[in-house]
C-alpha cells in the first residue's frame, strides 16, 4: 500500500507541481522582458540613494554639501548658507537639479537663510526634489515585473496536506531508505521538488539596497567635522535669528 501511495500520488503530484513551477517561471521571464527589465545593472543617482535617509545624511543635506564644496555657498557657526561671489555669480551652477534648485533657492532671496528655513517655506526648491526624485520613482516601477498570481488559501492547505503525506511516508519507508537505492532516489527527488515549490514564494529584491545599508553621500563624506556640524544646525532652524532665537532689542532714538 505504501509503494502504491508513493508511486501512484505522490509522485505524480510532485511531478505537476514542477510542472507548474517551471511554467511560471517561464511566464514571470516573459513579464520581466515585457516590462524592459535586461541583465544591464541600474545606474543609480547618488542624490537617489540619499533620498529616504535619516535626514543628517538624506539629498538635501548632500546638496548643501555639495555647494560648499564647489565653493557657492559658506556655511557659518549659526548655521546660516551665505552666498559666496562665485555663488552670486549667474554663470555658476552646480551641474545637478538639487544643488542647482538650492543654490537658485539662496540666491532668490536678500540674505543668506538656514537650510530648514529652505526646506520648509522655498516652494519651487520643493518642487525640484519632488519631480527630480518621482522621475526616478517611475523608472523603477517600470522595471519591476508584475506581481505573480498566489496559490492562495487553498493552495496552501493543499501544500500542508502534502508535506505532512511526505513526513508519514518517510517514516514508512524509513527502514528502507538505506536497503531500497531507488525509494531513497525518490523520496529525495519529491522532497526536492516540493522545497523548491515552497521557495518560490519570496520577496523580489529590491533594486536599490535598504536605506540603512546606502554608503554616505560623497558630498557629505568630504565634509570635515566642523562643516558637518554646522550643516547639522542648519537643518534645525527655520529661521534666520541671531542670539540663540531671542529677539535683538531696539532702542528708539532719544528725541532732543
Amino acid at each position: 500500500m505504501a509503494h502504491v501511495l508513493l508511486f501512484g500520488f505522490v509522485v505524480p503530484l510532485t511531478a505537476v507541481l514542477c510542472g507548474v513551477l517551471l511554467w511560471r517561471r517561464r511566464a514571470d521571464a516573459r513579464a520581466r522582458q515585457r516590462a524592459g527589465l535586461r541583465d544591464d545593472p541600474l545606474v543609480v543617482d547618488p542624490y537617489h540613494l540619499a533620498h529616504g535617509t535619516a535626514w543628517p545624511r538624506d539629498d538635501v543635506q548632500a546638496a548643501a554639501a555639495q555647494l560648499v564644496r564647489d565653493g557657492l555657498v559658506r556655511v557659518n557657526h549659526r548655521g546660516t548658507l551665505i552666498l559666496t561671489p562665485a555663488g552670486r555669480d549667474p554663470a555658476r551652477t552646480a551641474g545637478h537639479p538639487l544643488p542647482d534648485g538650492l543654490l537658485k533657492a539662496l540666491r532668490s532671496r536678500t540674505a543668506g537663510a538656514p537650510l530648514g528655513a529652505l526646506l520648509l517655506y522655498d516652494a519651487e526648491y520643493a518642487e525640484v526634489r519632488r519631480a527630480f526624485h518621482a522621475a526616478w520613482q517611475a523608472r523603477l516601477e517600470a522595471r519591476r515585473p508584475p506581481e505573480p498570481r498566489q496559490i492562495g488559501c487553498l493552495g496552501v492547505c493543499g501544500m500542508v496536506g502534502v508535506f505532512v503525506l511526505m513526513t508519514v511516508e518517510m517514516l514508512a519507508f524509513f527502514d528502507r531508505i538505506l536497503t531500497e537505492p531507488l525509494v531513497a532516489v525518490v523520496l529525495a527527488a519529491v522532497f526536492a521538488g516540493q522545497f523548491a515549490w515552497v521557495a518560490q514564494y519570496r520577496d523580489e529584491p529590491e533594486p536599490v539596497p535598504h536605506w540603512s545599508e546606502r554608503p554616505l553621500h560623497p558630498a557629505l563624506a568630504a565634509l570635515d567635522r566642523e562643516t558637518y556640524g554646522y550643516l547639522f544646525s542648519s537643518r534645525q532652524r527655520i529661521r534666520r535669528t541671531r542670539n540663540r532665537g531671542r529677539p535683538r532689542s531696539r532702542r528708539a532714538s532719544a528725541q532732543p
